[in-house]
């Protein structure tokens, strides 16, 4: 996973963008094995100093499954609510990032 992401990111960056990361979201009844895998990654993801959002900080409930709010019917995916939430978080991030790219093209 992480050779993948470091593939995409140095794609993002030779296409003039900068990454903006998002951490895995929970897993509703991760096993011991998989929540550990899913924290090395996300821990792995806010060390590489892009702009991050913390998905899973923000949509789990404190023991690894989502919020309640996110209405996650599969564990895995939230609903609308959810995607509602995420995207407004996202959009949020990116305006405090600015347009520093389209300043420097311009």
């Amino acid at each position: 996973m992480q050779t993948d992401r470091l593939a995409q990111i140095a794609a993002i960056e030779a296409a003039g963008m900068l990454p903006v990361l998002l951490t895995t979201s929970p897993l509703n009844a991760a096993t011991a094995g998989q929540q550990t895998v899913m924290d090395g990654y996300n821990a792995w993801i806010k060390t590489l100093g892009y702009p991050t959002y913390d998905l899973f900080t923000d949509a789990s409930n404190g023991s690894g499954d989502f919020k309640e709010a996110w209405a996650s019917l599969d564990g895995v995916h939230p609903t609308s609510p959810g995607y509602r939430i995420m995207g407004n978080r996202l959009a949020d991030l990116i305006m405090l990032l600015g347009d520093d790219q389209g300043e420097a093209d311009g």
